[in-house]
Order: structure tokens, then C-alpha cells, then sequence
């Protein structure tokens, strides 16, 4: 019997740290990834990541049409980059990791995209592996007077206020 509670009490103690260690998975402060990445977008123009990132902070989002998690995102991210177009602090790069580019497209037509948004294609995932990600949707805050960021795995409310001031303290917005 003791040493059933001791092997419970053992149990716990790695349950919670488990968890803890997928809660700072989830959203963690993590060190600069790698730059070097090109994709075309759905106009079969390429874009260097190295090359054409601007303002204070990049958010580089990783979806797929298969995902349902992603489909469901989709629209609260695409109100929160609307309402943020013109703020020249926030550029937006959205990643596709279909395998097919009519699948990400036919979701894509649903909804308005500011011109400065960048819709990309990354049928071989080459950039999420890059970057670190394996599940879907997962989004990425780069500070880009450090390269330091961000990463959310799933989804967010892009709506939440608490969540705007974490994006604005992060980028050492005021």
C-alpha cells in the first residue's frame, strides 16, 4: 500500500510538470529562428523573410485548410489584421502548409486581405520546420529590434484586450 501512494504521489509530481512544461511550450519567449526562408505567394511571386520584413513586429502564422482549429481562427485573425492595417508597427506574413495551393486558396477567397499582408505558400512545411512548428494554427510574434519573439500555439481571441497589451509590451509599444 505505501508503495502504491508513493507511486501515485510520483505520478502527480510529473503530471504537473508536464503540464507546466507544455503551458510555457504554448507560449514562450524564444530566441531568433531562422531568417532565411523564401516563399511565393499565390501569385507565384517569392518573398525573402531576410529581406522585406518591416515595422516592429512580424507575425508569422501558420495554418492549412485541413485544420479545424485554423479554420476556426481564421476569421478572428483576419478581423484583428483589418483593424491593424495601417498600424506601421505590425506587418503580417500568413503561411500556408497545404499541399495543395487551390485548398489554401478556396479558404483564403473567403475573406479581404489588406495589400500589405503577405498570403504564402509552404507545400513541404521547409519554413515551419524552420521555424519550429509541428501543429497547427501557430502564430509567431518577431521583435524585430532583437529577433526575439513569441510563440502561441492554437488558437487565440485576437480580440482580447489582455492579449493586445502582451503584443504592445512585447514590441515595447506605448
Amino acid at each position: 500500500m505505501a508503495n502504491i501512494r508513493k507511486l501515485s504521489g510520483v505520478l502527480v509530481v510529473i503530471a504537473v510538470l508536464l503540464g507546466a512544461a507544455l503551458w510555457v511550450s504554448k507560449n514562450s519567449h524564444q530566441g531568433p529562428p531562422d531568417l532565411d526562408f523564401h516563399l511565393s505567394d499565390f501569385h507565384h511571386k517569392t518573398h525573402d523573410f531576410e529581406l522585406e520584413r518591416k515595422g516592429k513586429g512580424v507575425f508569422v502564422h501558420f495554418w492549412a485548410s485541413w485544420c479545424p482549429p485554423c479554420l476556426k481562427e481564421l476569421p478572428e485573425f483576419n478581423e484583428f489584421i483589418l483593424k491593424n492595417e495601417k498600424n506601421p508597427d505590425y506587418e503580417f506574413w500568413l503561411i500556408s502548409v497545404d499541399e495543395k495551393e487551390e485548398a489554401a486558396l478556396g479558404i483564403l477567397k473567403k475573406y479581404k486581405w489588406p495589400e500589405g499582408v503577405r498570403l504564402l505558400f509552404d507545400p513541404t512545411k521547409t519554413a515551419a520546420r524552420k521555424w519550429g512548428t509541428w501543429d497547427y494554427p501557430e502564430t509567431y510574434l518577431l521583435r524585430l529590434s532583437d529577433l526575439k519573439r513569441i510563440k502561441w500555439l492554437g488558437t487565440r481571441d485576437w480580440e482580447n484586450p489582455r492579449y493586445i497589451k502582451e503584443i504592445n509590451d512585447f514590441l515595447l509599444i506605448k
